[in-house]
């Protein structure tokens, strides 16, 4: 005898899920921290109540990180904690109330080398 399980508790609504964050690009890149900035999805144009997350990744690495904005409908976040001339690939995503919607397309920043002392 097994009684299956009935989801009274689980919502019965789901709404629609943010599309992808548009126009992601490195506006500031450095040696060692990369500041993104993106538009908000096509499927939200004002975008006030959603929440980002930023994926990251080292080139060639399996293992991403992520960062989080601060505050909904902010549309930047600054990666920091990298290392100089390496190549992060970043994606973001848009999270409604729903749940996490699509990720943006990879973006590929390489940080500033680190100048050393040049002898002149």
């Amino acid at each position: 005898g097994s009684s299956g399980s009935s989801g009274e508790h689980a919502p019965a609504t789901t709404g629609p899920l943010p599309s992808a964050p548009r126009d992601v690009v490195a506006s500031l890149v450095s040696t060692r921290f990369i500041k993104l900035t993106w538009r908000t999805p096509a499927s939200d144009p004002h975008g006030d109540n959603l929440t980002y997350s930023v994926f990251y990744t080292k080139e060639g690495i399996a293992r991403e990180r992520v960062e989080n904005t601060s505050h909904p409908g902010e549309m930047q976040v600054t990666i920091q904690n990298l290392m100089p001339a390496t190549v992060y690939i970043f994606r973001v995503m848009a999270q409604n109330k729903h749940g996490s919607g699509e990720s943006s397309a990879p973006l590929r920043v390489e940080t500033q080398p680190e100048s050393g002392p040049s002898s002149g």
